[in-house]
């Protein structure tokens, strides 16, 4: 459902940045709280333009249901590869 992609990419989003995101996923889909979706669309953006963060490790701790920590945000060591956890 749209509920579910949501709260997995909030989550994976809050993984890659570092921190838990304040928006609800039920209130996204109603249209309400405008200003909390744009919040997490300019998370994203960030996320996805960070090349030291290691998209496919934050998937994988996505899916394992992890939650995002200041201490623990997925990074790419200096040859372009994923940290070995």
């Amino acid at each position: 459902t749209k509920v579910e992609f949501l709260t997995k990419l909030i989550l994976c989003v809050g993984i890659c940045r570092g921190r838990v995101l304040e928006v609800r996923e039920t209130k996204i889909v109603a249209g309400l709280e405008p200003e909390r979706t744009n919040e997490l669309l300019q998370e994203m953006a960030y996320a996805a333009t960070d090349d030291t963060v290691d998209i496919p490790q934050a998937i994988r701790r996505t899916l394992a249901g992890d939650q995002p920590s200041p201490n623990d945000i997925p990074r790419r060591n200096r040859e372009g590869s994923a940290q070995a956890k």
